[in-house]
């Protein structure tokens, strides 16, 4: 009888984990190093009756037992497990009822003293009601230092490009953001809202006041929306991305999208790729991760922040947020994550990657905008074998990815990079090389189809000047590459102003160079509002009387002043 017994428990056991496979393999990936303990009695009557409900009850009790010993800031592998098992305890809840919510929500306050959820907040767990809770919508982090770049940007997305998604301002208390600017957001058109983040976090754990890059996965979380769009207030669309939750493929499949950064590298890394595999130790790397060229350290930084979108509504990528606000808050980041990364960027992915959670890079690198100029070094960059693991797509038409590719197949995206790069570009394609570059202060990001869809750096030529209205010229792209040396000829020159040399070329015309004019202009009829005609007159008076003769490096990087 006791054999029967103990074969029977075995059964069931067996049964329940390969349930558990069933329902956490789509959305976790890589979790059997979690080792997540399932009862050994599973009906017995002291745990609950659905195979749901046994999981949830065996996660949360681990999880309870955890906190007695909590992770060292520096820790991120040992927090990335343990937001993994916040991942399967919040689907169970999703999928049976009869799971008790309040075991998730109590350890949830245990693990995170610092968030305060209200019923404006969206948590997948949860049903909530349709004046609280939207489907998607977009968070712009801004506050009174880049107040008028955040009026470009939602002015250009509501006059020009049409948007309609609801959009939200977050803010760090009314130092950061006056009522009376809250009221011009507000007041640019329909469906904005501001958002106090004060009101969702404790400020003396998060730091949030005067905290900067830190202020994003702060908002997404705190946000009402399901399927977000976080944005830095220096971005500018140059298409609506209102429905890209349904059309991106790689979003589709994982519900988390990032963009790369410029792809360059600097011979002092400051021991970022050092620390990075430290806290991956003992882990395999996702296939995302594989492919990575900062993985393989032939870039110096991974992912360009200013746009991220993240579907809050799979439990796996809400609490991958919640880590990547951890990693955030002000001693974490102060001791940690800030030493060896710069600000945000690369806290999204890297909570991804070490809570097992799908996520999706646009296989293409960073590119530029701005104006052609000529190098003054025309000699051709030495030869190197094509290499699609450190080459992005730089034709920017065809598709990279298909709407029915796996992320963790990755076939498809090398297929595309191959094919690009192995094909010659006739003459007469608007993409080709070119013996020039472009230097300035934005820098460029592609959709799944190779389209110019964003740029960071605001519509200023520059805008760290805070007394210069100057908009950019921009006249060109040059698409990004990824076979970049320090101090090799092509590819990136980073620095304040950072110059993108023989790329592939894209001359802006056509309904795109029309659409990009319509928004520099609303951006200028904005100055004219904020700052009045007669001082943007003058400071435009002063700038060209005060603007140095131009030589050697000045030259080189003048846009449309070069000859």
């Amino acid at each position: 009888m006791l054999v029967c017994a103990l074969m029977t428990q075995k059964c069931a056991l067996a049964a329940l984990g390969c349930l558990f496979i069933f329902m956490f393999g789509t959305s976790l990936r890589g979790i059997s190093h979690l080792n997540v303990k399932l009862p050994l009695q599973l009906h017995n009557a002291g745990y609950p009756s659905t195979y749901h409900a046994q999981v949830a009850n065996a996660t949360a009790n681990e999880l309870h037992a955890l906190i007695q010993d909590p992770p060292e800031p520096g820790n991120f592998g040992d927090m990335g497990n343990r937001i993994a098992r916040f991942s399967v305890l919040a689907e169970t809840a999703m999928q049976d009822s009869s799971v008790d919510q309040q075991r998730l929500i109590s350890l949830l306050r245990d693990y995170f003293p610092w968030w305060q959820p209200s019923p404006a907040t969206y948590v997948p767990w949860k049903q909530q009601a349709s004046e609280f809770v939207a489907e998607k919508g977009i968070v712009i982090c801004a506050g009174y230092t880049n107040l008028i770049l955040a009026m470009h940007l939602i002015r250009s997305l509501r006059n020009v490009l049409n948007s309609t998604m609801p959009i939200q301002v977050a803010y760090a208390g009314d130092e950061d953001l006056s009522f009376h600017d809250r009221r011009v957001l507000t007041d640019l058109g329909p469906d904005i809202e501001t958002l106090d983040l004060l009101h969702y976090f404790d400020n003396g754990m998060s730091g949030l006041v005067g905290g900067s890059w830190a202020m994003k996965p702060f908002a997404m979380i705190a946000s009402r929306f399901k399927k977000t769009i976080v944005v830095d207030a220096d971005a500018i669309f140059l298409r609506a991305p209102d429905d890209i939750f349904d059309e991106e493929p790689g979003l589709l499949e994982t519900g988390a999208l990032f963009w790369h950064d410029r792809a360059f590298i600097q011979e002092d890394d400051r021991g970022r790729h050092a620390w990075v595999r430290s806290i991956m130790e003992g882990r395999e790397p996702s296939p995302m991760l594989n492919q990575s060229l900062f993985w393989t350290e032939d870039v110096y930084q991974e992912m360009d922040s200013a746009v991220v979108c993240m579907d809050k509504g799979r439990p796996n990528v809400f609490m991958s947020l919640l880590f990547a606000s951890w990693m955030n808050t002000r001693e974490v980041r102060q001791q940690v994550t800030y030493k060896h990364v710069h600000g945000d960027k690369e806290t999204f992915w890297l909570a991804s990657e070490l809570s097992s959670s799908n996520y999706t890079f646009m296989p293409t690198y960073a590119s530029s905008i701005g104006t052609l100029t000529p190098m003054y070094n025309t000699n051709p960059p030495p030869a190197e074998p094509l290499n699609p693991f450190r080459s992005p797509l730089l034709n920017p038409d065809p598709p990279l990815i298909s709407s029915s590719h796996d992320p963790n197949d990755l076939k498809p995206r090398l297929g595309a990079l191959h094919e690009v790069q192995h094909h010659r570009i006739p003459s007469s394609h608007p993409s080709r090389p070119s013996p020039k570059q472009i230097c300035s202060t934005q820098a460029l990001q592609l959709d799944h189809l190779g389209r110019p869809f964003w740029f960071n750096g605001s519509l200023r030529k520059n805008k760290s000047n805070k007394d210069s209205v100057e908009m950019g010229i921009f006249t060109d792209v040059m698409f990004g590459s990824a076979n970049v040396t320090e101090g090799r000829e092509a590819g990136w020159k980073v620095g304040h102003v950072s110059c993108l040399r023989r790329g592939k070329t894209l001359k802006l015309e056509g309904e795109l160079r029309k659409r990009l004019d319509r928004i520099l202009d609303e951006a200028r009829r904005v100055d004219v509002e904020v700052l009045g005609r007669n001082d943007i007159t003058e400071k435009m008076q002063e700038e060209e009387k005060n603007k140095p003769p131009l030589s050697g490096w000045d030259a080189s990087v003048a846009g449309d002043h070069a000859a």
